[in-house]
């Protein structure tokens, strides 16, 4: 069950990748052409002008964001599209991943605790010889050095 979200995510970003490939290839038509072919209805019922902003069922117009100049500008748009979907779903699919870690890590910090009485904050050290578990001075902590003052300049 962990490892079906990678995968559905996996099969989510394909679908969109290939969402993003078929509709550049009914870009060359106008958007009424290609709304029209989705819905069966011949070029010539997108003369038909609805009243500004509405579309004759009723539902608001779609709103055009950006227009391509040519093939070649819409190709590299596509590409650009499909490189940052491929990262979105690579990060998606990390994400799952530290998720589904962060989840054992608990449970493994939450046994820890339960059966060895330790603190997973702790440092710890197993003494095989001597079967025992040793607790070590957890380090200090990083603090960064201070400023330089600046050097004193002599008086003249």
């Amino acid at each position: 069950m962990k490892r079906m979200v990678p995968w559905s995510v996996g099969i989510s970003g394909v679908a969109v990748v290939l969402a993003v490939q078929l509709g550049g290839s009914i870009a060359g038509m106008s958007s009424a052409e290609a709304a029209n072919k989705d819905k069966g209805q011949p070029a010539a019922a997108a003369s038909a002008t609805p009243a500004e902003g509405q579309k004759a069922d009723g539902k608001k117009e779609e709103k055009i964001v950006y227009t391509f100049e040519d093939e070649q500008k819409m190709q590299e748009f596509t590409k650009l599209w499909q490189q940052r979907q491929g990262i979105v779903l690579r990060m998606t699919v990390l994400k799952s991943y530290w998720d589904e870690e962060q989840v054992a890590l608990t449970q493994l910090n939450n046994k820890l605790a339960a059966d060895y009485k330790l603190d997973s904050t702790k440092n710890y050290f197993l003494d095989g010889q001597r079967r025992v578990i040793i607790e070590r001075d957890t380090p200090p902590a990083m603090t960064p050095a201070p400023a330089p003052s600046t050097p004193a300049t002599p008086n003249p």
